[in-house]
């Protein structure tokens, strides 16, 4: 039972971090495709330093956004056969002690 219960939270914690590291890549591609096109200040412009921290994290993760998507199709198929076995499979007229009379 316990064994069962940390591997579902380590499924859900690893299904929410891959969503959580595609939502941010997913951002940073959208303000870098908005803010491309805008009137910079000279040197120490804050939106030329955000499009650039955007690269760098794009650059820095950019291998493992592959990884990533992959990983969140594939965990979502593990939760989504432990859903359907452990709620549909499993509720049986059998396993609910349901009186079969011909």
């Amino acid at each position: 039972m316990q064994n069962q219960f940390k591997s579902k939270m380590t499924c859900m914690l690893g299904c929410f971090l891959c969503a959580l590291l595609l939502v941010l890549h997913l951002t940073a591609v959208f303000y870098i495709s908005s803010e491309f096109v805008h009137e910079c200040e000279g040197n120490h412009c804050h939106t030329c330093e955000c499009i650039q921290m955007c690269e760098a994290f794009l650059h820095n993760t950019a291998g493992a956004a592959c990884v990533v998507i992959a990983a969140v199709f594939a965990i979502s198929g593990v939760f989504f056969i432990t859903v359907v076995k452990e709620f549909i499979l499993r509720h049986t007229l059998v396993s609910a002690k349901v009186r079969l009379n011909n």
